[in-house]
């Protein structure tokens, strides 16, 4: 992780025009939220962002936040200047004020740039480094008249990378390679290899990953949660807030409703279960999805409407409104319109965003367990991230190769004093089915996997 060392946070003076925010009102509270960093109004920065190499060497931060105005920004321009200033360009954060603060009046839409630009600041300072294979070389489609008098030098945007060490390869896990929805993931020898020129940045490898082995700077779990975290802190005057899930290919259909706050996403489809009903611990009162609206090689509306379908059948289970996650949020409209008010924000201990099978079954069941005290929850189907393995002792043969080959530890073979056992732990299983695959046996039925959420197993 980078030294979390000061931020710098840079206003496009145009923000002031495009979304009616009271930049020095904006300026007052940042400075008030990080006493050790800066705030700068920069005139024109989306047209020049040359100007940031004068300002930013000046600041002594380590990272910076860019409220933008909404306008076209060149992105060779923009990260050729932040590494000229010896910035990360994958770890700075961008907040397009423009887009989320427009249509508002001026005291709604101040009061909503504060918030974005202070949840920025908070995952800027979560941000945990990058290394030479998380920047994916592309060419920008907005381009300032300048760049057309340059060498046509790539801009970089993040991109999952491998950790050996955390792998589960080697065992013969290849979830990442089945999750990949382009085939820029493959699998030879024990060792995992990623296509920078096929993989398009989505991120679904990351979040499927039980063993958290392929790292994805800019959208890390730590970062997310410090985001969403910080979206949901009182003290600001808007009301209801719902934490609004966001693919970085989407704009929303019009103005937006000051309760939605945005979480941007490489893709929609990053977005797991825990994370869609997380922030109703930590005092959402909906949580919602904006995918892209155009082709999008990902493919993300399948996997991420069977996942939100999961978390709202899981919710009605017990008792709480479905509406409480959305797939298509009227964004007019505020956060869980017509529904009843939900209780206070409970005491969540940070890493509730981590994609460990542990903590996701441990955030479903904390979901579960503050609606219903005493929860029988057995929910069957497609979209859960967990599962159940049966085993038939009958057509068993006591192999182990199930064992062996989960990625988890959710089945766990053992040999002692020449007796077998097979035990299964349903809080490390995603139903993922490798050991269904490795079974020799199981054309006669002895092992079933069900995808399924059923805690009390």
């Amino acid at each position: 992780m980078t030294d979390a060392g000061p931020v710098v946070v840079l206003l496009c003076h145009h923000v002031a025009l495009e979304a009616k925010v009271d930049l020095e009102v904006v300026k007052a509270d940042l400075a008030l939220r990080d006493p050790r960093g800066t705030v700068h109004v920069v005139e024109d920065l989306c047209e020049d962002p040359a100007r940031l190499e004068r300002l930013i060497p000046q600041s002594g931060a380590t990272n910076a936040v860019l409220g933008l105005c909404g306008n076209e920004l060149d992105e060779r321009e923009l990260q050729a200047a932040l590494r000229q200033a010896g910035f990360d360009p994958l770890g700075v954060g961008q907040v397009d004020l423009g887009t989320w603060c427009r249509g508002m009046d001026g005291f709604l839409a101040t009061r909503k740039a504060r918030v974005l630009l202070g949840a920025a600041v908070a995952a800027a300072l979560a941000f945990p480094g990058s290394k030479p294979a998380n920047a994916k070389p592309y060419l920008p489609e907005r381009l300032s008249r300048r760049s057309f008098l340059r060498l046509p030098v790539p801009a970089y945007r993040a991109m999952p990378s491998w950790d050996s060490e955390r792998c589960a390869t080697d065992e013969g896990c290849h979830l990442c390679v089945e999750a990949c929805p382009v085939q820029a993931i493959s699998r030879l020898d024990g060792r995992i290899r990623i296509y920078t020129s096929r993989c398009e940045a989505c991120g679904v490898c990351a979040t499927r990953c039980p063993r958290e082995s392929l790292p994805f700077p800019g959208y890390s779990p730590p970062e997310v949660e410090a985001r969403v975290r910080a979206l949901l802190e009182d003290g600001d005057g808007i009301g209801p807030r719902g934490i609004l899930f966001v693919c970085s290919k989407a704009t929303p259909p019009g103005p937006v409703h000051p309760g939605w706050m945005p979480v941007p996403l490489a893709c929609a489809a990053m977005a797991t279960a825990s994370w869609l009903v997380a922030p109703l611990l930590l005092g959402a009162t909906a949580v919602g999805v904006l995918r892209c609206t155009g082709p999008c090689p990902n493919a993300p509306g399948e996997k991420v409407l069977r996942t939100v379908e999961f978390c709202r059948e899981l919710l009605a289970a017990v008792g709480e409104p479905e509406e409480r996650v959305q797939w298509l949020p009227q964004l007019q409209q505020p956060p869980g319109a017509g529904l009843p008010a939900r209780e206070g924000r409970h005491r969540v201990p940070p890493g509730v965003f981590r994609t460990s099978p542990e903590v996701v079954s441990s955030v479903l069941l904390q979901v579960v367990e503050s609606i219903a005290q005493q929860p029988e929850v057995d929910l069957s189907h497609p979209g859960a991230p967990t599962g159940v393995v049966e085993i038939n002792p009958q057509a068993c043969t006591g192999c182990g190769m199930c064992g062996r080959a989960c990625p988890t530890g959710a089945l766990a073979y053992r040999e002692e004093g020449g007796a077998v056992s097979l035990s299964f732990e349903a809080a490390r299983c995603i139903g993922c089915e490798m050991c269904l695959e490795t079974c020799p046996e199981r054309e006669s039925g002895a092992i079933r996997v069900e995808r399924r959420f059923a805690p009390k197993r």
